[in-house]
């Protein structure tokens, strides 16, 4: 485990097990303290070498100072001066000093005790110095801190005299750079102090909707469907949660809407499988010898049956609806002239129930793309929805109109009327706006007209609007992008609005 690979397989294999916010705090310290190591490294490496430097600049100083009263006395070969000089820098400053003839042999030095004059040395550098080269070193001898060493030639009229070597103890460097590592560190662990502080706020403040998020993921999992993250921002966590937010609200009118279509279907087939059983068994007790009447009850038979295949087929159309499996073939539409179509093949069922049909297109309007059929279809279960709530004696509008670069079919009635849902069902338009809410069925409708019809439009890339009060009667909306070609269908100049009626 000592070894830096077991150490990082180690660490491989901790980290998956670490909250989020654990995570960030790591990264976040891990890169903040590596900054801070590295540049505090870099700043102590850049001190000790400035420190070194100036040393250099000064002993380079020192020695040309004291080059020519070096010199003086190599030629006079009177010393006595430049020794007393020389005891003068001794007590001033901690630069050692020793001065060498043209022979190497120590003639002066700052160190009395150490003097040996007339004794040949040969120090580092010496020899080159003798040459007339200027030589710097810095040795460490093991008994004591290191050691700068200059080692210059006397020159005079041209000619090496001698050689000064200048040495500098650097303990007082170590010294100012063991203060400065010291203040140094004291700075980075105050600073490391704050980063700890500001990375669990922001550990904090990050991991808290990601942990949000997560929870309510599990509750709606769960099959919690009212669950919300509730999450403000614009990042990329928050964009997750508000997308996590709309998905969940998606599910619950998805799910109120599967309720409310489970409920309906259920009840039609109750009522129509009842009357079936009622009548095989009034049948079978001897109403099949009684000829009206067992016309009668084959008749309400076949009636039942006819509802069941449409129920049947209803509910493959409204899952080929939601699984996308609806095929479309589009091609460029006449508003008024879906209405007029539609309104033609109510027109018989419309007077039978003594009900008008009239269709309002009072002006030229944009073509629609779509397919003939299905949207014949919408409107049709629209226009079939109507004359089952229209009383008698009243109209249905088939109205057809631009609105915001939009064409509009709308299909209205003079009927009882009902309170549409808000808050369930609903569903978005491509561009964004919200479209209408899945209608709750008014009392006798099954509803699966309305949601296919909604599909339908949907698939189109339009939506579906509802209007509608108690009392007041109800208007259904197809609205549909215009084509963008400009085209517009013919409408005859003074074509008023159309109104089929037939008395029975």
């Amino acid at each position: 485990m000592s070894r830096p690979a077991d150490l990082v397989r180690f660490a491989a294999g901790r980290l998956p097990t670490l909250s989020l916010r654990e995570k960030l705090l790591l990264s976040h310290l891990g890169l903040v303290l590596l900054a801070m190591a590295l540049a505090g490294l870099y700043v102590l490496d850049q001190m000790e070498r400035f420190y070194l430097v100036q040393l250099h600049d000064d002993l380079v100083v020192e020695s040309t100072l004291l080059s020519e009263p070096a010199a003086d006395a190599l030629v006079a070969n009177d010393f006595q001066p430049l020794r007393e000089m020389l005891a003068a820098v001794d007590r001033e400053s901690a630069v050692r000093v020793r001065v060498f003839d043209a022979n190497g042999q120590l003639v002066a030095a700052t160190e009395p005790e150490e003097e040996r004059v007339g004794e040949p040395l040969s120090p580092p550098g010496l020899q080159a110095a003798l040459r007339g080269e200027r030589t710097v070193s810095v040795v460490n001898d093991g008994t004591g801190p290191e050691v700068l060493y200059i080692v210059a030639p006397v020159i005079h009229d041209g000619q090496v005299r001698g050689a000064l070597r200048l040495a500098y103890a650097l303990a007082d460097v170590s010294g100012e750079v063991a203060h400065l590592r010291g203040a140094l560190l004291l700075g980075l662990a105050s600073v490391g102090a704050v980063a700890v502080a500001v990375a669990l706020l922001l550990a904090g403040s990050l991991a808290a909707p990601a942990r949000r998020l997560a929870g309510a993921a599990g509750q709606l999992a769960a099959g919690n469907l009212a669950i919300r993250c509730d999450v403000q921002g614009s990042d990329e966590v928050a964009a997750a949660a508000h997308a996590f937010d709309d998905m969940a609200a998606r599910l619950q009118a998805l799910e109120g809407a599967r309720q409310e279509l489970m409920s309906a279907v259920a009840h039609d087939l109750h009522s129509s499988t009842m009357a079936l059983g009622m009548a095989v068994e009034a049948l079978e007790r001897g109403a099949a010898d009684d000829p009206p009447l067992r016309a009668e009850l084959l008749h309400g038979i076949g009636g039942h049956t006819h509802r069941l295949t449409r129920l049947a087929d209803d509910l493959l159309q409204t899952a080929q609806l939601e699984t996308g499996g609806l095929r479309l073939e589009p091609e460029p539409l006449a508003p008024a002239a879906l209405l007029r179509q539609t309104a033609a093949e109510f027109a018989a069922e419309a007077a039978a129930r003594r009900v008008a049909l009239a269709v309002e297109a009072a002006e030229p309007l944009a073509l629609v793309e779509g397919d003939p059929a299905r949207l014949g279809q919408a409107l049709a279960n629209l226009v079939e929805n109507a004359l089952r709530h229209a009383p008698p004696g009243s109209t249905v509008h088939l109205q057809a109109q631009m609105a915001n670069g939009e064409v509009v079919l709308a299909v209205a009635d003079e009927g009882p009327g009902f309170v549409p849902p808000t808050g369930q069902g609903e569903r978005s338009r491509p561009d964004g706006p919200a479209a209408a809410p899945a209608p709750r069925p008014r009392p006798g409708r099954l509803g699966l007209g309305l949601t296919i019809v909604r599909g339908i439009v949907e698939a189109h890339g339009g939506r579906l609007e509802i209007a509608s009060a108690p009392n007041a009667g109800a208007r259904f909306a197809l609205v549909l992008p215009a084509l963008p070609s400009g085209d517009v269908e013919w409408l005859p100049p003074a074509a008023p609005p159309t109104t089929l009626l037939r008395e029975p």
